[in-house]
Parts: C-alpha cells; structure tokens; sequence
C-alpha cells in the first residue's frame, strides 16, 4: 500500500532536491573554472617559450654577423643583448643573459657538433636566454613563476654544390646594376655589397615574359634595367674537372626541379658548365610556380592581378661568360650560387625577392670544392 506524501512533505523534498543540484552545478563549474585558468596558464607558457626562443634566435644571428664582419667579441655580445629589446616578452618583458652566455666556437655541420673557441677561430656564436614566467592560477598553489630557458647557435655557413639548385642562369651583370654599378663598370662585387643587398632587402622581380627571345624563361628586371635569364638544364654539361656530364633536357624534370625543394639527381657545383634550353620554357615555368605557390588561376580568366605571398629560399646559379660550341650549342659556367629569398609570386607579372648571400668560386682552379669563398652566409643551425 502507498502512502500519499502530504503537500508539506512534497515541497521539503523538492526544496532539498533543488539545493543538492544547485550545490552540483556550482562544484562543476568551479572545477571547470578552475582547468580552464590551468589552460590558460599552459598556453600563456607556450607563447612565453616561443617568444623566448625568438629572442634566443635573433641575438645569436647578430653576434655571428658581427663575426662575419670582423668585429670584436664585446661587439658581438652588446649586438645580441641588442636584440633582447626588440624581441621583449609579452610585449613588454626583458630576457636575461650575461657575456657568459654567449658562447663562440665552431660548428661542424657534420655530424652536426658545437665546438667551444675562442673568438679568432670562432665560425659560429651559440646564446641561451633565460626568463621567469609567471603564472597566474598556480599561485594559489604557491607557485609564483617558472624559469624558461632557451639556447640558439648560429653559423656561418657556405657552399660550393647542392641539389638544390634552381634551373635558371642569373647573370652576374645584374646584380651589379640592382647595387647602382653602371653596364660597363669592372668592379668586382664584395661580400660589403652582398651584405648591402641583403640588409636592405634590394627587390628584385623575375619578369616572366622573354617568349623564347634568348632561349629562356624569363627577363630579370630591376628599374627598367631587364637582363636575360636562361632555363638551364640539370646536371651539368661538364663538371668543373672537365670530366663530362649528362645533361636532362626534359621539360617534366625542369617542372619538378622548380616545384621541389631539392628536385636534382645530380649535384650542381662552382665551376661546372650547365647547358641552355634552346626552346622558350616560360609556360612551364608559370605553371611550375602556379603549383610551387599554391596559386589558384580561373582558366576561364586570364587577367589575374593577385600578388600571393610565396616565402621559399631559392639557390640559383650566376654566370658572366656565356659559352657557344661549334654546334651552336651555348652553356654557361657557374661563377656564383646565389642564395634568393623569394617573397611573392604574381601569375601574369612573375616573381619578387632580394639576394641574401653569394658563394664565390675559387679563383685560379687550385682551391678545393667546398672552400669558402669571401662571403659567408649567416644560418640558425640548432
């Protein structure tokens, strides 16, 4: 038999229902309140340690640039503590360092080792940056901060071959006049001019649109100053001991030689000779950069006036004698490989970049490949 509940007896029972839930809910949503403060703090750690490692980054790039130039190693120091205002934390923020954390010594690329020197001998400047992150919920558990540090090495690197070689033929002329130098002028480039080139971010625009005119790809033109830019072939015609190459003349592998990071079979170096395409290659070309950059085109309309961000790092060989055989054959010999910073990419107009470094080939035929030559180029290498 079930005994009714009196109207008293339902509202007292209802009344302590309501209550155990509402002490629920407010359980719940301080736990949750709670987790998602810890979150955040989390979070707020991992922008701090990426912020710092920023600052890390920066400071070790200029102490080696300082090396690179030959300064002093106080120089080299002041010039990353620098570098600690302009990348704060938070916005706001110093990192700390002291001279003891700036460590010079050399770096071996291979097997990839930090060897401590001093600053005469020194290749490459390693740095580590410290910072107290506070933390914002975790202080009601006592914690107030916690130390982040962060180390970066930086060094200056070189190269006389790769398999990244782009297969275009820049001519040595054309920088010259990107710096101001006249048509006719001998002077030789320095490694001051190639740091100028680079600090100043002088653009350069890859102009496509030769058709064909000198068996090419394109026109590279900086105020109104066009020069001609060859499609070349990879591998080398003939390697720089003279011994022969084996040259692919196919359209498909120059395509994927421009759309890979590292596209070649074989490697390119200074002083070897790459043979030009005779047919014109700007087609391809466009279309290559259409892939390599993501670029959406409406065949339906031509007129795409859209310039894209295209960030990459090309390595280009640079000439300053073309060769003819008997056979009307022409090719070119790699004086430089030059190291462009591409930035954007415009379907109709072409490419746009600076130059950041120049590898010089030894002169006189007795240096040894991968011998440094007078300009080296800057890298974070860990």
């Amino acid at each position: 038999m079930t005994v009714p509940l009196l109207p008293r007896q339902r509202r007292l029972t209802d009344s302590t229902r309501q209550g155990t839930t509402l002490v629920i809910v407010v359980v719940v949503l301080t736990v949750l309140l709670m987790f998602g403060a810890l979150g955040m703090d989390f979070t707020r750690m991992y922008a701090f340690s990426g912020q710092l490692q920023t600052a890390a980054d920066a400071a070790a790039m200029s102490a080696v640039i300082e090396r690179r130039n030959n300064s002093t190693a106080s120089s080299a120091v002041s010039r990353a503590a620098d570098m600690l205002a302009w990348n704060r934390i938070d916005g706001i923020n110093l990192a700390r360092m002291t001279s003891s954390d700036v460590t010079f010594g050399r770096w071996d690329f291979s097997p990839e080792v930090f060897t401590t020197t001093t600053w005469d001998q020194a290749s490459a400047v390693r740095v580590r940056l410290t910072y107290d992150a506070p933390w914002s919920l975790a202080r009601i558990f006592g914690v107030t901060s916690r130390t982040l540090t962060r180390t970066s090495t930086a060094g200056l690197g070189s190269l006389s071959s790769s398999t990244c070689v782009k297969p275009w033929a820049l001519p040595y002329s054309h920088l010259k006049l990107s710096l101001g130098y006249t048509a006719t002028d001998t002077t030789s480039l320095t490694a001051e001019d190639i740091v100028d080139l680079a600090s100043n971010r002088t653009e350069v625009r890859f102009s496509l649109g030769d058709k064909g005119k000198n068996g090419g790809m394109a026109t590279i033109g900086a105020k109104g100053s066009p020069s001609p830019v060859y499609a070349t072939m990879l591998g080398p015609l003939q390697y720089r001991d003279g011994s022969a190459g084996t040259p692919n003349g196919s359209a498909s592998d120059y395509h994927s030689n421009i759309v890979a990071e590292c596209g070649a079979t074989e490697k390119v170096s200074l002083g070897d000779q790459l043979q030009l395409f005779d047919s014109d290659m700007e087609l391809t070309t466009r279309d290559a950069f259409d892939k390599k950059c993501k670029q959406v085109i409406d065949k339906k309309d031509k007129k795409d006036d859209t310039d894209i961000a295209c960030p990459s790092q090309l390595l280009l060989p640079v000439w300053s004698i073309l060769n003819t055989s008997g056979s009307g054959r022409r090719s070119i010999t790699v004086r430089y490989l030059a190291v462009f910073e591409l930035t954007g990419y415009h379907h109709k107009k072409g490419f746009t970049g600076y130059f950041s470094a120049l590898q010089e080939a030894p002169v006189g035929g007795g240096g040894l490949i991968g011998q440094p030559g007078p300009v080296s180029m800057p890298l974070l290498v860990r």
